[in-house]
C-alpha cells in the first residue's frame, strides 16, 4: 500500500492575513487601529481562548467601519477575523470573511490587501480539496503581484501554485512552483519559508525516488524552522520524515518520527496536522503489520479529516483505511472504502490520489477474476502516469518518476496477458522495460543541447567546474581522512548534483524541442514483428514483483508462458554465477537456468537460427548464448530504442570512421621509491593490451588515436 502524502503548506497564512501598515489617522481611527493590533497579537498567541478573544476585540472596529464607512478599516478587520476561522481549521467560514474583505478592500482601492484576501480565499478552496479553484485564484493573483513588485506575496502565491498543482497531479509543476517560491525566500533571508519550500521539495523529491535528496531537504528544513523558532513547522516536517521512512521500509523508524511530530503540532492546536500524523502512523503500523491498529488510525484521522472539511485528506484516509481492512479479510468493507475514496477524489481533482486508487481497485478486479472491469481501471491509471511522465523535461526526473510506478505496468501486462492480448501486453513491458533508454535516445536526436540558452550553459558550465573540483577533492581526501571531513566532502558533491539535475530540467524545458524528446515514439507489436527477419525470433521477459511473464515471437506466431516472480528469478540467476565463479555444478545450474527461462519454448526452436532477447531486471544478465550454444543470440537494449535508432539512421549523415583510444592512465606521479599512498589509484595495466588488439583489429577502419599512461588525461 503507498502511503497517502500531503504537501507542506502550515503557516502558509501568517504574513499575508496580516491587516497592513497602520492607519494614518486620529481621534477614533487611533482606537480602530489599536483593537486592530490588539486582534492580532491574540491571533499570534495560537490558542483557541485568544482567537475567540480576538473576535471579540474585532466586533469594535467593524462596528466603527460600518458607521462611518471607512472601508479600509473594514477590509483589515474582516481579514483579521477570517484568519481566526481559518486558525480554527472552519475554511468556509474563514471564505465569508475574505470575501468581505476583499470587497472592502476594492471600494477602499487597497490593492496589495484585495490580493492578500484573494490569495486567503485560494487557500481555503485547497484546504476544502478544490484544488483546480484555488489554481486559477493563484494564476490570477500573479500579474497583480508582479506589477507591485510584492516579492514576499510573489513566494506564497508560488508557494500555493506548487501545492494545488500537487494536488491536480501535476508533479513537475509543483517541483518548478516550490523552487521558484524557494529563490525568492533565499533571497528575502526569510528562514521560516525557506524551510516551508524545503519541506515540501522534499515531499515532491520523495516521490519521484529521490530518497537522499528528499532527506537533504528534510534536514534543511528542520535546522530552518528552529532557527525560525516555529515548532509547529518543525512537525509538518517530521511528519513528512514519517513518510520518507515508510517509502524505506522502515516502519519503526516512521512510528518515531510521527510520534515526535505530533506533540508539537497538538500544542500548535493544528487539527489539520494532526489528522495528518494520525494517517501517517496508521500506514506505518499496516506496513508492520498491525492492520487492526491500523484501521483505528485511519479512521480517527478520517473522522479529523471530516470535521475540518479536508475531502482531499479524507479520500486518502478512506483508501487507506479500505485496504487494511481487505487485509484484514474484510473485503466488503475494505471495498466499499476504496470505491468512496475514488468517487472523492475525482470530486475534488485528486489525479495523483485517483492514479493510487484506480491501482488499488485493479489489483482487487483482477484478484477476484473481474478482468474487463481490472483492464478497464488499470489503463485509466496508467494514462494518468504517461501524462504526468511527459511533463517532466529532466532525463532523471522521468525515469525515477517512472521507476517508482512499475508495478502499474507490471499490473497492466498481468491482466492483458490472462485476457490472452499478448501483442498489447508485450507493447506494455516494453513501456515499462524499455523507457528509460527510449527517453534518453529521444532526448539525443532531438538536438535539445543546440537550444541552450547563453546564461543557462554559462551556469552549466560554473556547475561541472565546482563539481570536477569538489570530486577531485573527494578523491584525493583517500581512505585515511577522517569520516567527517569525507561525509563534509561527499555531501557538497551529493548537493552539487542535485542542483545540476534541477538545472538541466530548466533548460530542457526551455528547449523549443520539449514536446519531442518528453513524447518519444512507442512501437507497437504489428511493427515488433516486422523487425523480425524469417528465422529470427524474439524471446521477451517482464520480470514481475507477484509473477513475470515470458513471450516467444516469431514472424508468424507468439507464445506466451508464466515465470516465476523476479524474486525467485533473481535467486536463480546468481546461484548461476556463483557456480561459474566457483567452477562447480555449472552445467546442472545452467541447465536448471534454462529450463526455467527457455523450457516452455523448446518445441518451437527447432526453425530458429538467431533468437532475439528483449529481458529486463536480473534476467537482463543472463548470458542466453551460453544456455542456446546452437543459436545465434542477440541480446538488445530496448526493441523500441532499436526501432528508433533505425528510424533516424537515414536522416543523418554517415558519421566519420574514427577511433579515440585511451588506456592504461598513470593517475599519480609518485617519487621514485615512495610507497603507495591510500587514495592512490592502481594502473589499469592489461588495458594497454586491449587497445592494442582494439587498433590493431581497426586498421582498415579508419584512423585511430591512441593516449597512453601520462597521455591518458583528462584533457
Amino acid at each position: 500500500m503507498e502511503a497517502s502524502r500531503t504537501v507542506a503548506v502550515a503557516g502558509l497564512l501568517l504574513w499575508l492575513l496580516l491587516p497592513g501598515a497602520p492607519l494614518a489617522r486620529s481621534g477614533p481611527a487611533d482606537e480602530a487601529q489599536r483593537a486592530l493590533d490588539e486582534a492580532g497579537k491574540l491571533i499570534a498567541r495560537g490558542t483557541p481562548a485568544d482567537r475567540e478573544k480576538a473576535r471579540q476585540v474585532l466586533r469594535g472596529p467593524l462596528e466603527w467601519s460600518r458607521r462611518t464607512g471607512d472601508k479600509t478599516v473594514e477590509s483589515r478587520a474582516t481579514a483579521l477575523t477570517g484568519n481566526t476561522y481559518n486558525a480554527d481549521n472552519e475554511p468556509r467560514l474563514a471564505i465569508q470573511w475574505y470575501q468581505q474583505s476583499l470587497r472592502a478592500a476594492q471600494l477602499a482601492g487597497d490593492e496589495r490587501q484585495r490580493v492578500r484576501a484573494q490569495h486567503n480565499i485560494a487557500v481555503q478552496h485547497w484546504i476544502l480539496g478544490d484544488a483546480a479553484r484555488a489554481l486559477e485564484e493563484y494564476r490570477t493573483i500573479l500579474p497583480a503581484r508582479r506589477a507591485m513588485n510584492d516579492q514576499p506575496g510573489l513566494g506564497y502565491t508560488w508557494l500555493g501554485i506548487a501545492a494545488a498543482r500537487y494536488s491536480l497531479g501535476d508533479t513537475a509543476g509543483a517541483l518548478d512552483g516550490y523552487r521558484q517560491a524557494l529563490e525568492i525566500w533565499t533571497a528575502t533571508n526569510d528562514a521560516g519559508n525557506q524551510a516551508q519550500a524545503r519541506s515540501s521539495l522534499g515531499l515532491i523529491l520523495d516521490e519521484l525516488g529521490d530518497e537522499a535528496g528528499a532527506r537533504r531537504e528534510y534536514d534543511q528544513a528542520l535546522a530552518l524552522w528552529r532557527q525560525a523558532k516555529l515548532s509547529a513547522g518543525e512537525g509538518m516536517t517530521l511528519n513528512n520524515l514519517c513518510l520518507w521512512s515508510i517509502g524505506r521500509r522502515e516502519y519503526r523508524e516512521a512510528i518515531d518520527f510521527c510520534e515526535r511530530a505530533f506533540p508539537l503540532l497538538d500544542a500548535a492546536g493544528d487539527r489539520r496536522g494532526r489528522a495528518y500524523v494520525w494517517h501517517n502512523l496508521g500506514s506505518a503500523r499496516a506496513g508492520a503489520g498491525e492492520h487492526r491498529r491500523s484501521v483505528e488510525l485511519f479512521e480517527r484521522a478520517l473522522a479529523a479529516k471530516r470535521e475540518i472539511g479536508d475531502r482531499w485528506g479524507e479520500a486518502a484516509s478512506l483508501q487507506a483505511a479500505g485496504e487494511s481492512l481487505i487485509a484484514l479479510g474484510e473485503s466488503g468493507p475494505g471495498r466499499a472504502h476504496i470505491l468512496a475514496a475514488l468517487q472523492l477524489r475525482q470530486t475534488v481533482g485528486d489525479r495523483a490520489g485517483q492514479t493510487q486508487t484506480l491501482g488499488v481497485l485493479a489489483r482487487l478486479h483482477r484478484d477476484a477474476g473481474e478482468l474487463p472491469a481490472a483492464l478497464a481501471r488499470i489503463q485509466s491509471a496508467v494514462a494518468r502516469i504517461e501524462t504526468t511522465r511527459s511533463s517532466f523535461a529532466s532525463q532523471d526526473r522521468r525515469a525515477s518518476f517512472f521507476a517508482g510506478r512499475r508495478d502499474y505496468y507490471e499490473l497492466l501486462a498481468d491482466i492483458l496477458a490472462r485476457l490472452g492480448r499478448h501483442g498489447e501486453a508485450i507493447e506494455v513491458a516494453e513501456r515499462a522495460r524499455g523507457r528509460q533508454l527510449l527517453d534518453r535516445l529521444a532526448d539525443s536526436l532531438a538536438g535539445v543541447q543546440r537550444d541552450i540558452d547563453p546564461a543557462l550553459a554559462l551556469r552549466r558550465r560554473n556547475l561541472e567546474q565546482r563539481l570536477h573540483a569538489r570530486s577531485e577533492r573527494l578523491q584525493r581526501l583517500g581512505a585515511s581522512a577522517k569520516l567527517a571531513e569525507r561525509r563534509a566532502a561527499l555531501a557538497e558533491v551529493d548537493a552539487l548534483l542535485s542542483e545540476s539535475q534541477e538545472l538541466e530540467e530548466r533548460i530542457r524545458r526551455a528547449s523549443p524541442r520539449f514536446a519531442t524528446l518528453t513524447q518519444p515514439p512507442v512501437v507497437r507489436f504489428a511493427e515488433v514483428r516486422q523487425l523480425l527477419g524469417p528465422d529470427d525470433a524474439l524471446l521477451q521477459i517482464m520480470a514481475g514483483r507477484e509473477r513475470s511473464h515470458a513471450w516467444f515471437i516469431t514472424p508468424t506466431q507468439v507464445k506466451h508462458a508464466v515465470l516465476p516472480a523476479r524474486d525467485e528469478l533473481e535467486k536463480r540467476t546468481r546461484a548461476m554465477f556463483d557456480a561459474v565463479s566457483t567452477r562447480a555444478n555449472v552445467e546442472a545450474e545452467s541447465a536448471e537456468l534454462a529450463r526455467v527461462l527457455l523450457g516452455h519454448f523448446q518445441g518451437s526452436m527447432a526453425p530458429v537460427r538467431r533468437l532475439l532477447i528483449a529481458a529486463d531486471g536480473a534476467v537482463e544478465s543472463v548470458p542466453f548464448a551460453a544456455l542456446t550454444p546452437a543459436l545465434e543470440v542477440v541480446q538488445l537494449p530496448s526493441i523500441p530504442a532499436l526501432a528508433l535508432l533505425r528510424f533516424e539512421r537515414p536522416r543523418h549523415a554517415a558519421p566519420p570512421k574514427a577511433l579515440a583510444i585511451i588506456a592504461d592512465p598513470i593517475f599519480s606521479s609518485p617519487l621514485a621509491g615512495a610507497a603507495a599512498q591510500p587514495g592512490d589509484l592502481p594502473r589499469l595495466r592489461f588495458s594497454r593490451i586491449e587497445a592494442d588488439r582494439v587498433s590493431e583489429a581497426a586498421k582498415s577502419l579508419g584512423p585511430a588515436t591512441m593516449a597512453l599512461e601520462f597521455g591518458a588525461s583528462r584533457a
